[in-house]
């Protein structure tokens, strides 16, 4: 069970939270940094891109790119152009570019990142050599530049710097074509980013309306749930499933004396009804089953109590009846025996013939006695 609590929930919850973590460091970094000056401002940002290797890209509304903040991370190749003035090149992640050779007059092809000095390239040449050539269509604003007095600054290999050109390639197709901004941001916030590495990011976006003029910031942070999280959240599951299973066994162990209390004060009352004590009652007043049982009980208790009453008040009167009955029958007897005793009599002087007169006078005599 708790394989497949890990294997399906526990990621999406950790990283959810993970999430919202983020989410709040970097709402409150925004925050500082609409609430400070300039200079402040922009050290807000530096110090949230060094605390969490995540670099901040910041532009307003009007694609207009503030300060320096995700360029400071990139490999640019800074020029001077006649006419123009400074010109930078953003080559991160281009190989050719450390062979280049500042001391050559260069001709760049390139299109302005949003509104600032900050320019993507499509083709670098000099007059030997070939240091980029893209076969892609060129935007309509692309420019071709002749340039002098050409330097080289290169960011390449930190997380800084490779989180800066995640950032950097997934928010120029805004600033160079001039897409909606909200639009964009939602879309590239709603899924994961992964890079070619196969690790993901979340894209983070934030606005903040400041002056009257919306500025969005975007930054890119991994969520990464490793075996060691895993370890961790496993050994705090065997706890919490050891107190719990604790606590299931006193609920248990509580929940079933209040269960079979009730019954066992039911079968104490049935048992002392079977040995006919009629007098006890089962006092559970219970808005159950069981509680009607125990009125149930109660009211038999009740009828049987009432019908041994009726039943001692029987035996009673049949006491009395028979008391009766005996007294009448020893009155007839004393009254039958002695008659019965001068019957009795003169029946053995007839039989005997002992009698002095006729049979008929002994017999009248009978009858008068009688």
């Amino acid at each position: 069970m708790q394989f497949i609590f890990f294997g399906k929930y526990f990621t999406s919850l950790y990283s959810n939270f993970l999430l919202r973590d983020i989410r709040a460091e970097f709402q409150s970094a925004v925050e500082q940094f609409s609430s400070s000056k300039n200079e402040q401002a922009n050290s807000v940002l530096s110090t949230y891109a060094v605390s969490y290797d995540a670099p901040v890209f910041a532009f307003t509304e009007d694609y207009s790119v503030i300060g320096q903040g995700l360029f400071n991370y990139l490999s640019i190749l800074t020029v001077r152009v006649p006419g123009v003035g400074i010109c930078r090149i953003l080559i991160s992640g281009l190989n050719e570019m450390p062979n280049i050779n500042l001391n050559d007059i260069l001709t760049i092809e390139a299109v302005r990142v949003g509104e600032s000095n900050y320019f993507e390239p499509y083709s670098i040449l000099s007059t030997n050599n070939i240091y980029l050539y893209r076969q892609t269509e060129r935007a309509k604003s692309t420019k071709t530049m002749t340039a002098t007095s050409n330097w080289y600054t290169k960011n390449e290999g930190s997380l800084l710097n490779n989180r800066a050109r995640i950032i950097y390639d997934l928010m120029k197709a805004c600033l160079i074509k001039r897409k909606d901004i909200k639009t964009y941001l939602a879309a590239i916030t709603k899924e994961p980013f992964t890079d070619k590495r196969g690790t993901s990011y979340y894209i983070i976006s934030e606005s903040r309306r400041k002056d009257g003029v919306v500025t969005y910031f975007v930054t890119i942070r991994p969520i990464v749930v490793s075996n060691s999280e895993v370890r961790y959240f496993s050994n705090y599951f065997y706890t919490v499933y050891c107190i719990l299973g604790i606590l299931l066994i006193a609920a248990v162990f509580i929940l079933s004396r209040k269960l079979s209390a009730p019954i066992v004060r039911l079968s104490n009352v049935t048992s002392k009804l079977a040995s006919k004590d009629f007098s006890v009652r089962a006092n559970v007043n219970l808005q159950n089953e069981v509680g009607q049982l125990s009125a149930s009980i109660n009211v038999m208790a009740d009828n049987l109590q009432a019908a041994m009453e009726e039943l001692q008040q029987s035996a009673e009167i049949a006491k009395v009846n028979e008391k009766r009955m005996k007294l009448l029958l020893a009155d007839l007897a004393h009254e039958f025996k002695t008659p019965l005793g001068i019957i009795s009599l003169y029946s053995e002087v007839i039989e005997n013939g002992m009698f002095e007169k006729e049979p008929a006078y002994y017999f009248g005599m009978c009858r008068m006695r009688n």
